[in-house]
């Protein structure tokens, strides 16, 4: 991930992908993730926001105004890779008018040439409030399922007071389906309970039925306590 770039840049070595921009097309589709996979990435593309934040102050402190959107993942690989280090830019890169068709990342750009700051360009696919509010969007549905998914751990723990009834758990069910986490264990693991809750309440009612107004008997609640384990 994003200490194997960081190995690849001080080794100038050019990674196999590119991993922030990666990271930008799981995020921007949140809902085809998976709910682990989701988790993971949205902290790592907070760490990734941080960082280019920084990059993008020590550039502007440079004195390296001037700015152009460029649309990365339209450019090859090899004609968009740092010219000092071989990453290869997405969020952000350095060009100087001395040379359009070479590019640094914001690591390198006072290496990249002699030329006077003035000359040099930064080139950037998404502004800072931009992927503010990519992550926020991915965010938001992270801490929705963290939400959802304490919920249902101390349910199925058994710490939940005051204790759920059968409805409760179908609620948390019916919640988990509308918000897309129905491929997570806790969903699973939740379903399994509500039907054998389900199972146990039929089996209650039953009892006492089969022949009319028979009183229940001892042997009847063994019966019960058999089937229910």
């Amino acid at each position: 991930g994003r200490q194997s770039v960081h190995h690849y840049r001080l080794t100038q070595k050019h990674p196999v992908f590119c991993h922030d921009e990666l990271v930008c097309k799981m995020i921007a589709q949140p809902d085809e993730l998976d709910l682990s996979l989701l988790l993971v990435t949205t902290e790592d593309a907070s760490t990734m926001l941080s960082d280019e934040e920084e990059l993008r102050r020590n550039i502007k402190q440079a004195g390296i105004l001037a700015e152009e959107r460029v649309i990365f993942e339209l450019i090859s690989d090899d004609e968009r890779q740092c010219c000092v280090c071989k990453t290869c830019c997405f969020l952000s890169g350095i060009q100087c008018t001395c040379n359009k068709r070479r590019l640094s990342c914001p690591h390198h750009f006072k290496e990249m040439c002699s030329c006077p700051i003035s000359n040099k360009c930064l080139k950037y696919r998404y502004s800072i409030d931009e992927l503010q509010n990519l992550i926020s969007l991915a965010r938001k549905k992270a801490n929705l399922f963290c939400a959802w998914s304490d919920q249902v751990d101390q349910l199925l723990d058994g710490f939940h007071l005051p204790k759920p009834n059968l409805q409760f758990m179908k609620d948390l069910r019916d919640d988990s389906e509308t918000k897309g986490f129905t491929s997570s264990d806790q969903y699973q693991e939740l379903n399994a309970t509500i039907t054998e809750a389900e199972r146990v309440l039929e089996l209650v009612c039953n009892i006492g039925q089969n022949n009319n107004d028979e009183q229940v008997t001892v042997e009847k609640l063994q019966r019960l306590l058999v089937d229910v384990d």
